[in-house]
This record gives structure tokens, C-alpha cells and sequence, in this order.
């Protein structure tokens, strides 16, 4: 009770919960801030707070979507966490730490990209080579494009674009003295990785970043197969160096029946809405082909089907003129952002989290 109070007070609080700007400015019929602010207030009484991403699901819309066809966002999450975590010792930390993701990667020859070492201390401790070296060395010795990644980061934190020229050193764009470098870093643990070389049709949208899908990939217990959620693909917009959502990129929905993007790129709240257009690239989003998409499809099945401990998986991968590389795994992935570029995915939900 007390919970509920409490977020009926940051409803009045939050003009954004009533009064955003529409995702869907186009259609004329929309309900009417007192109408929203009853429809908010009955969120509140059945979850115990309000609905942060109603105006992403276009709910503001009458007639467009319905508020049941969409899984609660904190609903999601613990049933998420619940059914990754049921079986003792599930492998949840290969996919959490970047290091142990590459080697299992690599072992079960699916394409990732090459970790060369991790920094820690000042050091550099290459893979295959028990010596550790001064990494101030082997920036004086070295021409390198590479991403310096923490260890356990996630949602962009802590992740570096690197460029080493014999030392001369470029931090996301910005050159940089070795001890600017460190003071970055702040003697954390990192994972230094060669950058991938994304395929020339990815990189035509936004070039300045290595622009992922996000597939998300259930293991249905009924069947004792792996079984896919809507994709999308994440590019980077601006300056950016990173295709993160979190930080400004764009959320585009993909047709697996036709290999395409979908017609609108998302932005998050605080950068804009939605675009048909690239803001940058003027690449148009409705009907571009996406190379390789089965093949991603394909991995990530057979990825998931060698943990099939973890119930679910969200995977970030990168397309290159070879195929797939998968960068990362993610068992704690979020639902939102895939139903906002696609549909509600409560009838999904009922019948693969159980």
C-alpha cells in the first residue's frame, strides 16, 4: 500500500508519465491527459507503480495497442531472473564476464571477436602468454584498433574505443596521454579486444560505431527446443562510438521473414521519439536488407543449445562481410525494448516462461 502511495504521488510529480511527446504524432486520436492519468493510476494498482514506457508502446494511441498484450516490465524481470537462475549452477557467469564468454566462444567455434589480453595494474596479460607486460609498452609498440572493455560491464559502461599508433593514443575519438589513459581506466580490470570490422551494408547506416542485432534466443522446456523473440537491430547515431539505446542510439525492428529492417528506428525518451531516416547516414530504414540474419539466427540457437541451464538469452551480435560475430551474451536482457519494436509479447510470455 504504502509503494502504491508513494507512486501516485511521483505520477502527479512526473509530467513525462502523462504528458509526453507521442511516439506516434501521425495519428490524431489519442487519449486525453486525464485519461492517461486514470489508465496510469490503474498500472499503479495492479503493478504498484506506473507504466514508464506506455507513450513507447504507443498506448496513448485509442484503438492502436492494447495495455494487456504488453508484459509488465518488473513481471518480466522476475520471472526472467527466476527461470535463469532455477537450475543449481547455472553457467549465467560465462555469459557475465567478457573474458570467459570469448574462450566458450571460441571453443565451440562460434565466431567472436579476438580478446588479445586482459589489463589490469598497468600490465597487459596476453592470451597463450603467461609473461605479463607493461601496457605502456606495448602501446609504444603497437598499431592497433581495438575496444577496451571491463570486465563485467554492461549497457556501454566502462567500454573504450582504442587506437594504439606506435604511442600515440586515441580515446573514442580524443587523443590522449598514457596517464590520461590510466586515470580513465582507473586500475580497473579490462578486456582488450581487437575492433571488428562490421559488413559495408551494416556500416552504411552509421559508421562510426559496430552497430548489433539483439536476438533473444528461449529454451522451451515443452519441446526441448531453442525458440526465437522478434529481433532488432541497435545502430549509433551523432558522435557515438557505441549502438547502445542507453545512450542515445536507435532501436530498429527487423522482418525475419524478409531479412529487413522494420520502418521506424526508436529512440530512447530523453533523445526523441521515432525515424524512418537515419539522422545521419540518411539511410532509410523500411525494407533495408540485413546480410546474414538466418546465419545469426542459426548461431544463436546453437550457442543457447549448449546452455540450455539459462532459460533465456539476449545475444549482441555484429555482422561482418564473413557473417556473424557474437560479441556478448546476455542473461539479464530486458523485454521493453524489443516490444516497443515489434509488439506486445504477453501471448509469448504465457506460453515460453512458464
Amino acid at each position: 500500500i504504502l509503494v502504491r502511495i508513494k507512486s501516485f504521488f511521483v505520477l502527479l510529480s512526473k509530467s513525462e508519465l502523462t504528458a509526453a511527446s507521442s511516439y506516434f504524432e501521425e495519428y490524431t486520436d489519442k487519449y486525453s491527459r486525464m485519461e492517461i492519468f486514470i489508465q496510469q493510476c490503474k498500472h499503479i494498482i495492479k503493478y504498484g507503480y506506473p507504466n514508464e514506457f506506455y507513450f513507447l508502446y504507443g498506448l496513448d494511441i485509442k484503438g492502436m495497442h492494447c495495455t494487456d498484450d504488453y508484459v509488465d516490465y518488473s513481471k518480466f524481470m522476475n520471472r526472467r531472473d527466476f527461470l535463469n537462475s532455477k537450475t543449481p549452477n547455472s553457467p549465467t557467469a560465462l555469459l557475465r564476464n567478457k573474458f570467459l564468454f570469448g574462450m566458450v566462444a571460441k571453443a565451440l567455434n562460434i565466431p567472436t571477436p579476438n580478446n588479445i589480453g586482459i589489463v589490469e595494474g598497468g600490465y597487459l596479460s596476453p592470451l597463450g602468454n603467461n609473461k605479463k607486460i607493461k601496457f605502456e609498452d606495448y602501446i609504444k609498440d603497437n598499431i592497433i584498433d581495438t575496444f577496451l572493455k571491463t570486465i563485467d560491464g554492461e549497457c556501454a559502461d566502462g567500454v573504450y574505443s582504442l587506437r594504439i599508433n606506435m604511442g600515440d593514443i586515441s580515446v573514442n575519438g580524443e587523443c590522449k596521454t598514457y596517464d590520461e589513459l590510466c586515470a580513465i581506466l582507473q586500475n580497473g580490470k579490462y578486456l582488450l579486444q581487437e575492433k571488428v570490422t562490421q559488413h559495408n551494408v551494416i556500416s552504411k547506416i552509421y559508421s562510426n560505431s559496430i552497430n548489433t542485432i539483439r536476438l533473444e534466443t528461449v529454451y522451451n522446456a515443452r519441446t526441448r527446443k531453442i525458440e526465437i523473440l522478434p529481433p532488432l537491430l541497435r545502430v549509433g547515431t551523432g558522435t557515438n562510438k557505441v549502438d547502445n539505446w542507453a545512450v542515445g542510439g536507435l532501436a530498429i525492428g527487423i522482418d525475419v521473414e524478409h531479412n529487413q529492417l522494420c520502418k521506424y528506428g526508436f529512440y530512447k525518451p530523453s533523445f526523441g521519439t521515432k525515424t524512418a531516416v537515419h539522422p545521419d547516414s540518411g539511410v532509410v530504414f523500411e525494407g533495408y536488407k540485413i546480410p546474414f540474419l538466418q546465419e545469426s539466427i542459426y548461431l544463436a540457437k546453437l550457442f543457447h543449445s549448449y546452455m540450455t541451464e539459462i532459460h533465456s538469452i539476449g545475444w549482441d551480435i555484429a555482422i561482418t562481410e564473413n557473417g556473424p560475430c557474437f560479441i556478448e551474451g546476455n542473461d539479464n536482457w530486458e523485454i521493453s525494448l524489443v516490444q516497443i519494436c515489434s509488439h506486445g509479447l504477453q501471448k509469448e510470455f504465457n506460453e515460453l516462461f512458464v
